[in-house]
């Protein structure tokens, strides 16, 4: 599939039809430098606004993630981190508890979940879109498995009926180039999330790509996160990271951890 003049080109039914001549014997023959090509192009079915919206876009969101799950190994997409340092470090501040609830959405085959797993964390959920990342986090963790609260979902779009303590997120916000889709996940966000507990968001920092696993995204700074989150939100530890990807290539990250709170009173701003 490719987009096209703010379409989603699905298909092209082309159908050709040759000049048939007559000779002078009668007989039937095929011009092929006089061809003529008759393409048609049934557009109320073959093409559709992107993105799309609905049980569609849920749809075409899952179909993509799959592909670009199914297209290599786990250790070689780009996004891949033996050990999500900078998620841990920051999960540390906002929470010292085994007991805490935390999601970890986007999650598909990140390592995260084995390394709460085995700091002792007991309510762990991971939340992806594609199935088959979910189902490889759960081989890849054998019996321990059963210890993880497994979502498949859109978080734009399905209602997520459990609470949480420490809601993280590693490169889902930026894909969401649509307002209605940020605004969805934020109301996800806020059902979800306590007040007192903490979000940790990881994007692409401003100077980081503009396109990744063939989508477009959104780049952030703290403030501009911050503004997305809207009230009821105080960041309270921000920190920058280079990541490389398997193939060798940089990629920028802003990190933030944010507290939900009803009060208006301002935490200490930690930056590194």
């Amino acid at each position: 599939m490719s987009q096209l003049s703010g379409f989603w080109l699905q298909s092209v039914t082309v159908s050709v039809t040759p000049k048939v001549t007559k000779t002078v014997t009668g007989r039937h023959s095929v011009d092929p430098a006089i061809a003529e090509t008759n393409v048609s192009l049934d557009v109320a079915k073959r093409f559709r606004p992107w993105p799309p919206s609905g049980t569609h876009r849920m749809t075409d969101q899952r179909e993509h993630w799959e592909q670009v799950y199914s297209s290599k190994t786990p250790d070689k997409h780009s996004w891949f981190q033996l050990r999500p340092e900078a998620s841990l470090a920051l999960i540390g501040t906002a929470c010292c508890s085994p007991a805490a609830r935390i999601i970890d959405v986007g999650g598909g085959t990140s390592h995260l979940v084995d390394e709460l797993l085995a700091q002792g964390y007991r309510n762990v959920s991971v939340l992806d879109l594609a199935p088959s990342a979910l189902e490889e986090t759960k081989k890849r963790l054998a019996e321990q498995a059963d210890r993880v609260h497994w979502i498949e979902a859109d978080v734009t779009s399905a209602p997520i009926q459990e609470t949480f303590d420490i809601w993280h997120d590693r490169a889902v916000f930026h894909f969401l180039t649509e307002a209605n889709d940020r605004a969805a996940y934020v109301h996800a966000l806020k059902k979800s999330l306590e007040v007192g507990g903490y979000a940790i968001f990881a994007t692409f920092a401003d100077d980081g790509p503009v396109r990744c696993s063939g989508l477009p995204v959104v780049r952030y700074n703290p403030s501009s996160l911050l503004a997305e989150l809207g009230e009821g939100f105080d960041l309270v530890d921000t920190r920058r990271e280079l990541h490389q990807t398997p193939t060798g290539h940089d990629q920028s990250f802003v990190y933030c951890l944010f507290r939900r709170s009803d009060s208006p009173a301002r935490p200490h701003l930690q930056t590194h």
